[in-house]
């Protein structure tokens, strides 16, 4: 048996334990099969939107163009409305520099934008601040009936930053990307100017109203600039495009976590890496999301085969917890 039928034999299995058998997977087949291989490789300019490149798409999700209407999304007229309750709970934060992490290096070189910083609420669907933080925050985003996150993050770009054109290449995970301004104080004159916050998507481009969400298709190569004099804070959150069903959202999750553990334990001219199991001792590293977990020590407590995640015991309280996958222990 080849490794592309294992794998899809592999999500098949967890697929029909989860939801029933026979659950459709026709469209996430093919993802399997174009998985190490280019194939699954688009790179193109579509007439009157610009170039979209994308890695082993979700086929038939519409619409097909760089900026979506939020009102298709009912949810994003809550999340205008929480703006405020947002921006008051990341304030306590602008000033502390070890709260925000920054993109890896390999992600700077696409984006171009090494001041560019995140801190992490929601990574793979699951809430990863630490207790107690951004509670306000947590209440209005599991208020929004319809929305189905895949990662919620602030983004932070200082006055007179910009972001280079790049592409998220993936249409069904994370296919488009909401973001929200927020204030950041009392505007000055310079800020109040129209176009000195710009988003660009393909060949369009929206100017950013603080509080306004703008909706759009992150697999067209997009830019952004922060041309006010001072530092904007946005609301970034990553959900699964609405014409991708819970099969196959459940599928394409199983599929990145697999091939990232393969990856992970891929041979090299090093040696190997031992297996991890319950019990054994371990440290978090490499996360871009929740950063403030990066460097913390704990205890495997088992392996959760629904998400192909460890469980670990966090040391220093009994009850913090966190979900891992193989390649951040």
């Amino acid at each position: 048996m080849d490794l592309h039928q294992e794998l899809l034999d592999m999500i098949r299995h967890f697929v029909e334990e989860q939801f029933e058998p026979g659950a459709q997977l026709s469209r996430v087949e093919p993802l399997v099969r174009w998985f190490g291989f280019d194939e699954g490789l688009r790179d193109a300019v579509v007439p009157g939107c610009g170039r979209r490149v994308l890695v082993r798409p979700l086929e038939g999700l519409i619409p097909e163009r760089p900026f979506h209407d939020p009102a298709d999304h009912p949810w994003c007229g809550g999340l205008a409305r929480h703006a405020g309750t947002f921006m008051r709970e990341v304030s306590p934060y602008l000033g502390r520099a070890d709260a925000w992490g920054s993109a890896p290096q390999g992600t700077w070189g696409s984006m171009d934008a090494p001041e560019w910083r995140a801190l992490g609420l929601v990574q793979n669907g699951i809430w990863v601040a630490e207790d107690g933080q951004f509670p306000a925050s947590r209440a209005a985003l599991s208020s929004l009936g319809g929305f189905r996150p895949d990662e919620v993050f602030f983004a932070l770009m200082p006055a007179g930053s910009k972001i280079g054109r790049h592409s998220d290449k993936v249409n069904s995970v994370a296919r488009a990307a909401l973001r929200t301004p927020l204030s950041c104080g009392a505007p000055s004159q310079a800020a109040r100017k129209a176009g000195l916050c710009t988003l660009r998507v393909g060949d369009w481009e929206r100017q950013w109203k603080e509080g306004e969400v703008l909706v759009f298709d992150h697999t067209f190569v997009h830019s952004a600039a922060n041309d006010s004099d001072r530092q904007r804070v946005v609301l970034v959150c990553r959900f699964w495009h609405p014409g991708c069903s819970e099969v196959e959202r459940y599928a394409l999750q199983l599929l990145q976590l697999l091939t990232a553990g393969m990856q992970e334990h891929a041979p090299d001219d090093g040696p190997d890496e031992p297996d991890l199991s319950a019990g054994d001792r371990v440290e978090v590293h490499s996360l871009l999301g929740a950063v403030h977990l990066n460097g913390r020590r704990g205890c495997i407590i088992k392996f959760v085969p629904e998400t192909s995640r460890f469980a670990v015991r966090l040391d220093g309280d009994a009850d913090a917890k966190a979900a891992m996958d193989v390649g951040r222990l």
